[in-house]
């Protein structure tokens, strides 16, 4: 302890209480725990429900402002692919990035 610090005083043990696990005596410290790694970028969740919303607005847009009339049994499973070869794309840009800073990571 350094001077500038004073240590908390303990409470008293009160009957009853030394059984609950909220007034356990401290464990030894051992090692400390791992820094935690943060995941640096956009969260793959809110780029997918942006674009998501992107894309219904751009339809609504222009099913607004022509008259094209969508076919929904050719629609939806082009848009099902379409959502399919997206999370292909980024599956495979996140993999690649995640080895290109494996490489560049100084090993301990």
């Amino acid at each position: 302890m350094s001077d500038r610090t004073t240590p908390l005083p303990r409470a008293t043990d009160h009957a009853g209480q030394a059984d609950h696990p909220d007034h356990a005596p401290p464990r030894s410290q051992g090692a400390a725990p791992p820094e935690p790694q943060w995941i640096s970028g956009p969260a793959p969740t809110t780029t997918l429900a942006g674009l998501l919303a992107l894309v219904v607005a751009v339809l609504a847009g222009v099913r607004l402002t022509t008259d094209i009339d969508l076919d929904w049994s050719t629609a939806l499973p082009v848009a099902g692919i379409a959502l399919g070869v997206i999370f292909v794309l980024l599956g495979v840009v996140s993999l690649s990035v995640r080895a290109r800073r494996a490489e560049h990571r100084p090993t301990d």
